[in-house]
């Protein structure tokens, strides 16, 4: 039995000493707002009034221009078939762009069954003792490029989650693909949505019934097929996942995913993108 003891605990230390050297050091990486040099501030609550609004024009502008769209749930057909391959392209130049090393060729897969991953609250998960990011095969379609998007992005060293949401949507903007772009831009309301919902309660019913139908019954579909999945062990594993984070530096938890609209936000400012 003592043998056994110390082999145990020889084999997790081994787990826990090539979990940090091929991935947890990473946590203490200087953050990517630093690195870009951007303005990141809480927004007040008519910016997000404003980030809201602008948010559903570029939603419904990237779907309209999907040839197959209409106003009814997409379908599966609207994503390329070389879906890695083009957003590691996109995902390439943007961190080119930043001035970022670019360190191999970055892998994207689908896993399989879905309720591995979203059984448990996840769509995705980065995997470093393989160095490959997956992406859940039960996510729709619409979902899935921004999801493919942000698990490269922690192939890339990127432990941060709302830096891996802010570089997911740059690359699926960076694709310049209709559909994929869509996804990013969804994606992007459904988060600056929530926080619209807390500024303006009375409001946001107003709101969601002024979108298009295309976008509506996407979002509606996405729900549905969540709801599939949801459970104990989705919370459980929420709040495990929130505390690792915690524990790792970032002290966010897992609201870290929600600095996504201010690392757009800021982006955008920089930028002076209308």
């Amino acid at each position: 039995m003592a043998f056994f003891c110390l082999g145990l605990a020889q084999a997790l230390g081994a787990l826990v000493f090539l979990f940090y050297l091929f991935w947890g050091f990473n946590y203490n990486r200087v953050r990517i707002e630093e690195t870009l040099k951007l303005e990141v501030i809480p927004l007040g609550s008519e910016a997000i009034r404003a980030e809201a609004e602008w948010a559903v024009d570029m939603a419904a502008e990237a779907r309209e221009a999907i040839l197959s769209a209409e106003d009814t749930a997409l379908n599966a057909g609207i994503i390329p078939k070389n879906l890695e391959s083009i957003i590691r392209q996109g995902l390439t130049e943007v961190l080119r762009s930043m001035n970022y090393p670019i360190p191999g060729r970055v892998r994207g897969r689908l896993l399989w069954p879905p309720v591995v991953l979203m059984g448990f609250g996840g769509s995705g998960i980065y995997i470093p003792f393989v160095f490959e990011g997956y992406t859940s095969s039960g996510l729709l379609s619409v979902s899935r490029p921004f999801n493919m998007a942000h698990e490269m992005g922690h192939s890339f060293g990127f432990t941060d989650e709302g830096s891996c949401n802010f570089l997911a949507w740059l690359a699926c903007e960076a694709t310049q693909v209709p559909a994929i772009q869509y996804s990013g831009r969804l994606v992007y309301w459904t988060y600056i949505a929530r926080e619209f919902r807390r500024a303006f309660p009375g409001e946001y019913r107003k709101i969601w019934s002024g979108l298009p139908p295309g976008m509506m019954a996407d979002l509606r579909a996405s729900a549905e097929n969540w709801r599939k999945y949801e459970g104990r062990l989705s919370r459980v594993s929420e709040k495990v996942y929130s505390e690792y984070l915690k524990y790792q530096g970032i002290t966010e938890g897992i609201q870290s995913y929600n600095r996504l609209i201010l690392l757009v936000s800021a982006w955008k400012n920089k930028n002076r993108t209308p």
